[in-house]
């Protein structure tokens, strides 16, 4: 789905054939809307509106535009067929800032060049059927879209890789596509989970990160100068809030700074990373020390090892865990609960189904918290 439009709730993806209706000719649109063609289509359409010229000759184009602000994305764009004035009030970029445009193939490259989308906020890369060189235009194309806010990689868009689990770009297209994101002076969010960037430049890789504020870079295989150095990088920027490395192991890096760097997020996936006792405790110490973290997903790592006072203490400073998978026993699940009923920020915690089976109920009820086992 995309972006809300402001004061609506509601979202639209755009595909090739959507935007395609609406990027004719005048003639085309008549046709497209009516069924005929040229000026017999555009004759018709004004016997079947009456009232379009008189809304016309009343409305000035600032307030027809203020109207089309207040349109569901589909309705919008079937507006802007109506006829040439309403076209050329509903294709002022700021009215598309939602669309969710997701491209599949090269011959989709032109509608990046459409003046309504020069304010296009977030572009999904998918399909199957790209060529290394195309891969290579159509990143060069994104660093051309000024106002983008959001690119997503699908994980398959070299089927070739898809019986490993995983997709592969060539040294060139990941240089490309890092270069734009670099390039970028307003790209807030980046996912290319499941896309392997191990053949990427450890120093480039960070690098490109110091604009980005969420980004998915989860089953990515980095290897371990890479994790070393994002996070090394990651203590000196304001600006990360959001960081998924889940399914990358980072045992190597040094717990002070992947302590350091956490403390700092608002929100962080760490599921299955491999993390060692001395990064967990070092990480947690650093959490009870007035950190900005809300959101963590620690599942598949083992806590079991973990002193309970400092894990009983750390959770309660967050509002939404996932602890599936960590061998976390009842007594030490027993003591968050029974400090979460005391005081604790905490909303939902995350947990094995068979885990919360053997809770007593009393106690979960009595503290009030949402147990997910999904």
């Amino acid at each position: 789905m995309g972006n809300c439009i402001k004061g609506l709730n509601c979202s639209v993806d755009v595909s090739e054939s959507q935007l395609k209706k609406t990027v004719s000719n005048e003639s085309k649109v008549n046709q497209h809307f009516v069924g005929i063609p040229g000026k017999i289509g555009e004759r018709f359409t004004r016997r079947t509106l009456p009232g379009l010229d008189c809304i016309n000759r009343i409305l000035p184009a600032e307030i027809l535009e203020k109207v089309f602000r207040f349109l569901p994305p589909r309705d919008l764009m079937i507006a802007v067929l109506v006829c040439t004035r309403w076209r050329e009030i509903g294709e002022n970029p700021a009215l598309w800032t939602f669309f969710k445009l997701k491209i599949v193939r090269r011959g989709q490259l032109c509608i990046l060049d459409i003046r309504r989308l020069q304010f296009l906020q977030e572009v999904v890369v998918d399909g199957y059927s790209w060529k290394p060189r195309e891969l290579v235009e159509l990143f060069l194309a994104l660093g051309k879209v000024s106002n983008l806010r959001k690119i997503t990689v699908q994980h398959y868009i070299n089927s070739y890789y898809l019986d490993k689990g995983y997709s592969a770009l060539t040294n060139h297209q990941l240089e490309i596509l890092f270069a734009t994101i670099s390039g970028s002076k307003k790209l807030t969010n980046l996912c290319v989970s499941g896309i392997c960037l191990s053949y990427l430049d450890p120093a480039s890789l960070a690098k490109s990160l110091d604009n980005i504020e969420h980004i998915n870079i989860s089953n990515c295989r980095l290897n371990s100068p890479q994790v070393k150095t994002i996070f090394s990088y990651m203590t000196g920027s304001a600006k990360l809030k959001d960081l998924n490395i889940s399914y990358n192991k980072i045992t190597d890096v040094e717990p002070t700074i992947l302590a350091r760097a956490v403390r700092e997020l608002a929100r962080i996936d760490l599921g299955n990373t491999g993390l060692t006792k001395i990064q967990i405790e070092t990480m947690f110490k650093e959490l009870n020390d007035d950190s900005k973290l809300k959101w963590m997903s620690i599942k598949n790592n083992d806590l079991s090892m973990v002193d309970q006072n400092l894990l009983v203490k750390t959770i309660c400073r967050l509002e939404v865990v996932n602890l599936k998978r960590t061998n976390i026993n009842i007594q030490q699940m027993s003591s968050i609960l029974t400090l979460v009923t005391r005081t604790s920020s905490v909303r939902t915690i995350v947990l094995d189904k068979d885990l919360v089976m053997q809770l007593d109920p009393q106690i979960i009820e009595h503290s009030k918290l949402y147990f997910s086992r999904s």
